[in-house]
Order: C-alpha cells, then structure tokens, then sequence
C-alpha cells in the first residue's frame, strides 16, 4: 500500500513539474517557448512531422535571427499567426479568419514526440 501511495505522489508531482514548466508566466497568449511555434509552422510548410526533416529545413534556418529576438512573445505571436494563415490558405482549418484561428487554443505549437 505504501508502494502505491508512493507512486502516486511521485506521478502527481511529475504532472504538476511539467505543467509549470510548460506554463507561460509572461502575460503572452501563446503558451510553450518560440522554437515550438517555429517548428509548428515549418512542419505545416515542409509538410511533415519529422522533427529533424523540420530542424534542418530552410525555414526554420531562415527563422535563426527571430530566435534571438528578446521579446518572445513577439516571436510567439508571429508564428502562431503564420501558422493561422497557412492554414486557412491550405483549407486546413475551419477558422472564418486568422483572428479566429489566433484564438483557437486547439492550434498548438509543435510538440516532440517521444
């Protein structure tokens, strides 16, 4: 019983590490960090989920100097916003405009996988 009780406080305790790690204290409305809009929006372009096809694409190569940009929530913004447009122009989307798509919690950045 103790065992479990264990378990279970480590597992509860990992869960909520994460989620603060992940959580965006900023005041930006974009959650996750720059790289991860970024990679969303070059996956969309490069049409594919590999993250390393992705990392080694000529978008994410010319998207370098926004990495380095202080303020991130700008980059955050710029990208969530590519990402919207791309995919309203693709159809991929049912958002009326981009503005509705930026709202869209849904539209997430890139996550890797395990």
């Amino acid at each position: 019983m103790k065992r479990i009780f264990i378990v279970i406080v480590v597992t509860a305790s990992l869960a909520i590490w994460t989620q603060a790690e992940s959580a965006d204290t900023s005041g930006c409305l974009y959650p996750a960090k720059p790289i991860n809009w970024i990679m969303k929006y070059c996956s969309l372009v490069a049409e594919t989920d590999d993250e390393i096809a992705i990392q080694e694409s000529q978008c994410v190569k010319r998207a370098q100097a926004d990495l380095k940009s202080k303020d991130q929530c700008a980059v955050k913004t710029k990208f969530k916003t590519k990402t919207c447009t791309l995919l309203l122009s693709k159809k991929y989307t049912d958002h009326k405009s981009v503005a509705d798509c930026l709202k869209d919690k849904d539209v997430e950045p890139f996550v890797a996988s395990d």
